[in-house]
């Protein structure tokens, strides 16, 4: 407020000015308009409901498939400790996926 203040002057019958902006005129228009905004609304939120349904009827499908071959839950990859001079696992990171590659490691 005190930058509209100081950009546009103090608004004459600052009391009233702000009540007056606060409250919209009245129309007859606006109550239909309304209800069809609050229509919509519900429509909304009644097919947001049916997608987050499926979703999680999606998700609980996948949770009972097997994990794929090869897969390490995050248990078993946090006893793997990283090496002395690898704190943060980079190294060991990039062996494993260049090992996984098919490569024997020595760049053939």
């Amino acid at each position: 407020m005190s930058e509209l203040i100081r950009c546009y002057g103090e608004p004459p019958n600052s009391a009233t000015s702000i009540a007056t902006l606060a409250t919209p005129p009245f129309s007859e228009d606006a109550t239909p308009a309304t209800e069809r905004f609050l229509a919509e609304l519900v429509e909304l939120a009644r097919r947001q409901g049916e997608e987050l349904r499926l979703l999680r009827e999606d998700v609980a499908s996948l949770r009972r498939l097997p994990p794929p071959e090869g897969y390490k839950s995050t248990a078993e990859e946090d006893q793997e400790k990283p090496e002395p001079d690898d704190p943060h696992g980079f190294r060991a990171m990039a062996k494993r996926i260049y090992t996984d590659d098919g490569r024997d490691g020595q760049g053939r």
